[in-house]
């Protein structure tokens, strides 16, 4: 006998008894058909595949006579098209703050014709042969369940393959913005740099640039900043630059210009805050007043109302 998918073949010696007629064939002890001699082949069609059948042949003699015969079981073939995929191999995941890409390796399967992906259960996409694929917009610092399903031509679903991978710390690659209303103001051999201050919640700082190079060694965390040892007479530019705790850099500010000039009231390098001028001094720094009270950004009106309280209210 010879088992197909949803048939099985026999073939058989006939006796040599001239009495003998035919031979009848039963399946699962149900009456099928008579093959009469000299015919000795027939075939079961009609059956499901991969199921068993119990099948019995009896000889028939004229006077209508039949032997116990032969049983035999047999097991029709795996229909090829329902065999499924073997799952996949090597599955590894790289995480980043919002992004988990999934890497495997195929199974070899001649009629493969590509893959399920799926996040906590629920099938996200549906791809070809390629053996990655990047989940997108995910939450930092999570975890997640991933599957991959190798699916056939004919639809056939291998067994999942799973991998649990927790996302990374947040990756912040958006820069502060640009810093505005950047003044340069004049000194002797100096340029005072101000601009307002960026609203960015983790800014960590300023840089200050001349003529497009960057001048302080370290990050400026107040909004001025103090540019020395320039020539009178010549004009610089000055552009300011915010940048993050992540280390986003803005794009430099508008260009200003400032020019040194040896007419404006020297720098001073001082400590001087208002408590200071009002308490230690006197006469004498009435004269040094307006560059002090220009150098701290400190109002006259403001300092002489300070010093009217101090001096002339209980």
């Amino acid at each position: 006998g010879h088992s197909d998918v949803n048939k099985i073949s026999f073939s058989w010696e006939n006796p040599d008894s001239s009495k003998f007629v035919g031979v009848k064939v039963y399946k699962d002890n149900q009456y099928l058909a008579t093959v009469d001699k000299p015919l000795n082949s027939y075939t079961v069609d009609g059956l499901k595949a991969d199921t068993p059948y119990v099948l019995k042949f009896t000889s028939l003699d004229s006077n209508g006579f039949e032997t116990v015969g032969v049983t035999k079981t047999f097991r029709t073939s795996v229909d090829p098209k329902t065999i499924p995929p073997g799952p996949v191999s090597s599955f590894t995941a790289q995480p980043t703050d919002k992004t988990v890409k999934l890497v495997w390796k195929k199974p070899k399967d001649e009629d493969l014709a590509g893959f399920k992906i799926f996040q906590d259960g629920k099938r996200i996409a549906e791809i070809g042969l390629e053996e990655e694929f990047t989940v997108k917009n995910l939450e930092p610092l999570t975890e997640y369940n991933f599957g991959v399903v190798a699916v056939d031509k004919d639809k056939n679903d291998s067994s999942a393959v799973n991998l649990s991978v927790k996302t990374l710390e947040e990756n912040d690659d958006i820069p502060p913005h640009v810093p505005s209303n950047v003044f340069a103001k004049p000194s002797n051999g100096a340029l005072i740099a101000s601009w307002d201050k960026v609203s960015d919640k983790d800014l960590a700082g300023y840089n200050v640039y001349v003529d497009g190079k960057k001048i302080n060694s370290n990050l400026i965390s107040s909004t001025n900043f103090t540019i020395k040892n320039l020539e009178n007479d010549r004009k610089y530019k000055v552009q300011v630059q915010a940048v993050d705790l992540s280390g986003n850099a803005s794009e430099l500010s508008s260009p200003v210009f400032g020019t040194p000039d040896i007419n404006t009231i020297p720098l001073v390098e001082s400590k001087y805050n208002l408590q200071d001028v009002s308490d230690g001094v006197g006469n004498q720094f009435w004269q040094l007043w307006p560059f002090l009270a220009w150098y701290l950004g400190i109002p006259l009106s403001f300092y002489v109302i300070y010093k009217f309280k101090q001096v002339y209210l209980p």
